[in-house]
């Protein structure tokens, strides 16, 4: 009984696809893997935990959204106010300077001091400016606090009040 070529190249394919996919069968497989991505399974609790952190975070946002924004409104009633108060400024008028050569006095009071405001108390009706604890009466290089709000200490010096910010 003889077998024609067909039967015998039928006969031999599988053995010979079973040779090639022993011998190239790592090159295979990440040929595989590169076309087709491993789907990753996420637990249930790894999402609940995902979103509860989303949800803090917003909070926060908000938060700090809404500190900004009386920041903001702080800031334009203190330019409403003064500018009702004081209206424009006045160009200042100078004088001829005298001949005589007179010693300049310093005056400290009269010196610009910006104060660092580094937290805030307000229930305690304390906060710290210039690395000292502050409260309402109190004096700090010059200026007297008058008040204590979340986020801000009204100070008054020789030049009038002055609010001192924690976020600016």
């Amino acid at each position: 009984m003889y077998l024609s070529n067909r039967q015998v190249l039928q006969l031999i394919t599988p053995l010979f696809v079973t040779l090639l996919l022993l011998f190239f069968q790592e090159d295979i497989i990440t040929t595989m893997h590169a076309g087709f991505p491993k789907i990753e399974t996420i637990k249930e609790s790894e999402i609940y935990q995902n979103v509860d952190e989303y949800l803090k975070i917003s909070e926060e946002m908000q938060t700090y959204d809404t500190i900004l924004q009386k920041i903001s409104k702080r800031k334009n009633a203190i330019d409403r106010t003064t500018s009702m108060m004081f209206g424009k400024k006045q160009p200042i008028q100078r004088r001829k300077k005298e001949p005589i050569v007179r010693k300049k006095r310093v005056d400290i009071k009269s010196r610009k001091h910006s104060w660092d405001l580094k937290i805030v108390f307000p229930k305690e009706n304390l906060a710290i400016i210039d690395s000292q604890f502050v409260h309402k009466g109190s004096i700090v290089n010059g200026a007297e606090v008058v008040q204590i709000e979340f986020d801000s200490v009204l100070l008054k010096t020789n030049k009038g009040f002055q609010w001192v910010y924690l976020f600016l």
